[in-house]
């Protein structure tokens, strides 16, 4: 599905897929990123052992995570709808690199009505992040309560 289309709470379906990206790893993001959140030296400055271990200036996974987000949320999850994260499992497969394309492929694994909000919806739902199209750099698995976006207050109204 393009990732221009928001999807309404009614039309999300189990199987569904969406990608997003690409987001670029700027060498000067990737460093102003590391020494903002990750003071690793060798996600700022792309030296030292543990840079010659990783074969390169990787970025910090947690800006792999940032991203995905930025991502899941300009189309990889496109829904037309708030999003309020419950839970989520994060786990970095391979590094990503300074000059690397990221895009992320998303798949939902389940729709559910909760008991008690009658304007949302709960999905679980996986997205994969890859650099440069064929090199899988993490996973991660959300579970989300999405809050129609028409509701006007959250009070009795609300809730069922």
């Amino acid at each position: 599905m393009s990732s221009t289309q928001k999807v309404g709470l009614e039309d999300v379906a189990v199987g569904s897929e969406f990608s997003a990206g690409p987001e670029i790893l700027e060498k000067a993001e990737v460093e102003e990123f590391a020494k903002k959140f990750d003071g690793q030296d060798f996600h700022s400055s792309g030296i030292g052992p543990a840079a010659a271990l990783l074969k390169g200036h990787a970025t910090s996974g947690w800006h792999t995570a940032a991203l995905t987000m930025r991502m899941v949320l300009n189309g990889g999850l496109p829904f037309d709808a708030d999003m309020i994260g419950l839970d989520t499992h994060l786990r970095w497969h391979k590094a990503a690199y300074v000059g690397d394309a990221l895009t992320i492929k998303c798949r939902v694994l389940s729709v559910s009505q909760p008991a008690l909000y009658k304007h949302a919806v709960l999905v679980k739902a996986s997205c994969r992040t890859y650099a440069n199209e064929n090199r899988l750099v993490q996973t991660m698995k959300v579970r989300v309560l999405l809050v129609d976006k028409q509701t006007k207050a959250i009070g009795d109204t609300f809730f069922a």
